[in-house]
């Protein structure tokens, strides 16, 4: 099965990307067909990073079943940062569940594993460690979550596009 990171734009190239990847590496397929997505991991709210759903799901969502969705997410509220395409968090729940009904939403915490076939997630920061429900995000790179995964024998380090402080 696969664990997906991000993906991209919101644009056919990037979805085409995606779909092809799940194609070229050879991952698993369920008994309707689909290609199986075990985790999709959106590091943080930039449409660089978590809107290829959008055209993904144009082209691609019958194609592929979506067990997991892993993402943390500040909402509008909270945002006072200036960036294009920023994701509240209600919104992007809500599209994520209109494509996938099924799949699970996953609020990931600094600190915890998440263990999804032979491969293992380990969050080593959210935002949440530096904004409390109070505090206003004035650099929005600083959301994106830093994670390792392990699967196998191999394994990398994801920081999506950590600032300084989250790093």
């Amino acid at each position: 099965n696969a664990i997906v990171v991000d993906g991209g734009c919101n644009n056919d190239r990037c979805a085409e990307n995606v779909y092809n990847t799940l194609s070229k590496l050879n991952i698993n397929r369920n008994a309707d067909g689909q290609y199986v997505i075990e985790a999709w991991i959106f590091t943080h709210g930039h449409s660089d990073h978590n809107g290829v759903l959008h055209a993904f799901a144009n082209t691609y969502a019958e194609k592929v079943d979506v067990f997991n969705f892993m993402y943390q997410v500040p909402s509008n509220a909270r945002v006072s940062a200036v960036g294009a395409g920023v994701a509240g968090e209600e919104a992007f729940y809500e599209l994520c569940k209109a494509l996938y009904p099924n799949a699970n939403y996953i609020n990931p915490k600094t600190g915890l594993d998440y263990h999804f076939s032979n491969a293992t997630i380990s969050i080593l920061y959210t935002p949440d460690v530096l904004w409390d429900l109070d505090t206003r995000i004035t650099y929005y790179n600083d959301t994106s979550l830093i994670f390792a995964i392990r699967g196998g024998e191999t394994g990398f380090l994801c920081m999506g596009d950590s600032g300084d402080l989250a790093a």
